[in-house]
């Protein structure tokens, strides 16, 4: 089965007006696939971070095979220890991600992420998910977490 991201930012009309004026157009849509497992390990070990197919299969839950976030691990750091920097620490690199990414995305992005009687409405996507159970509220910043 193939993944496909479509890459597009919606803007404001305030702003979108300003682009256009600026000729600054969208004009297209780029569809990428998320790496497959096998290119995550390939891509682990081009940058020489020591991860196990254990953990990148762990990895591959958190940050779905998405360039951008696997070229955030250290190398020399733990598997756990990344994931912890990445997400977790105080000024974590990935902190607002999730803000940012809706609001990036839509105009409106309380529509697409809602709350009613307990159960969320959400984009599907592993970082999302791992978002949601585990980073959302989550102010205990453990250095062992």
């Amino acid at each position: 089965m193939s993944h496909s991201i479509g890459v597009v930012q919606e803007f404001p009309a305030g702003i979108r007006l300003f682009l256009e004026q600026l000729g600054v157009r969208n004009t297209g849509r780029i569809y990428l696939a998320p790496f497959t497992l096998g290119e995550c390990e390939e891509f682990f070990k081009s940058r020489n971070v020591e991860i196990t197919r254990y953990q990148i299969a762990e990895c591959y839950m958190i940050f779905g095979g998405i360039p951008y976030y696997l070229n955030l691990f250290e190398k020399g750091l733990s598997f756990s220890k990344n994931v912890d920097k990445l997400c977790f620490a105080e000024k974590a690199a990935l902190q607002n991600e999730f803000e940012d990414l809706y609001m990036s995305l839509f105009d409106n992005p309380c529509r697409h992420y809602e709350e009613k009687n307990g159960a969320y409405y959400y984009l599907k996507d592993p970082f999302t998910l791992f978002y949601l159970r585990y980073m959302k509220g989550n102010q205990t910043r453990d250095e062992y977490f």
